[in-house]
């Protein structure tokens, strides 16, 4: 077995390859993503926000500098003006 030191110039061209095929399949999905997807996610998001959303979820950055709330149903972010009031303040505790 090649101790993991000499196998350091295998494990960065494995990543290049790898970053190179993620950026090559974004490039092929956007136009698809532009005409269609997000379009389409952002009217089923409005709908979604129309009903009241479905259970919020508070999520942080690493430091806990930033937080946003989302809707698990859409995963919309959501707004504490579409949260309501009352609704904010049970989420702001939880």
């Amino acid at each position: 077995m090649v101790p993991a030191d000499d196998l350091s110039d295998i494990v960065d061209e494995r990543c290049e390859l790898q970053a190179a095929r993620r950026r090559k399949l974004a490039e092929g999905m956007e136009p698809y993503d532009a005409a269609v997807y997000r379009p389409a996610l952002r009217a089923l998001q409005e709908r979604c926000a129309a009903r009241g959303h479905g259970t919020i979820t508070r999520s942080f950055n690493f430091f806990h500098t930033v937080e946003w709330r989302h809707c698990t149903a859409c995963r919309g972010l959501v707004t504490t003006r579409e949260l309501g009031s009352e609704e904010a303040k049970s989420h702001e505790s939880g």
